[in-house]
């Protein structure tokens, strides 16, 4: 069973839903085997820097900029309905962030042109996610491109997030691309949830 609060945080993500969806992966980890626990610990790290991310931009810019502009997970574009299927498609996961791009999806190049001055402090802010998402986007690419030489992984990762390293883009056009990144992590580290990791039948630890 997912999370109940997984699509909110994929279709609109909130301080409040990824809260909620963190204390639902620590209950779904304590009912699992204590071998299997490990799993999740990369989950509840994607989804605290998420939540740390979302609730400083939450003080810092006005919520409009998480749901003008598309922070929604294209779904449709990737060809899958249900978020049970994008949890299971890694691959295909993959594919949209370092062959598909996401920066087309959400018109990043277009928005180049809407030039804006925006504050320090939410730039700040969206510098310390992109690092963040460097590590995250090298362990993705790593996991499921094991082949690629370390040297054209870094060229796709620095490719990928170029977009947020410079002043191009509009504050909602930001907040939307970095929104979709994180999702983007998150469903790649939620994979331990489709493959059957079974809760122990008393709903409490197995030691």
């Amino acid at each position: 069973m997912l999370p109940p609060s997984l699509v909110k945080v994929l279709t609109e993500p909130t301080a409040a839903a990824l809260w909620a969806l963190r204390g639902e992966l620590l209950v779904l980890a304590d009912r699992m085997p204590a071998p299997d626990r490990a799993q999740v610990d990369w989950s509840l790290e994607v989804v605290a820097d998420f939540h740390r991310h979302v609730a400083e931009g939450e003080s810092k810019r006005a919520a409009r900029a998480y749901s003008e502009k598309g922070t929604k997970m294209e779904l449709a574009s990737l060809g899958i309905l249900a978020v049970e299927d994008l949890i299971g498609d890694r691959e295909g996961v993959f594919r949209k962030l370092f062959l598909g791009g996401l920066s087309e999806g959400l018109g990043v190049s277009a928005a180049q042109q809407h030039v804006r001055a925006w504050a320090t402090e939410s730039s700040t802010v969206d510098a310390q996610a992109a690092w963040w998402l460097f590590g995250a986007l090298w362990r993705l690419s790593r996991q499921l491109r094991p082949e690629i030489d370390p040297t054209e992984r870094r060229g796709q990762i620095d490719a990928l997030l170029a977009p947020l390293r410079g002043h191009e883009l509009s504050d909602e056009v930001r907040s939307a691309f970095l929104a979709e990144l994180y999702q983007a992590v998150l469903v790649s580290s939620l994979a331990w949830l489709t493959q059957g990791a079974s809760p122990s039948p008393s709903g409490g630890a197995r030691e």
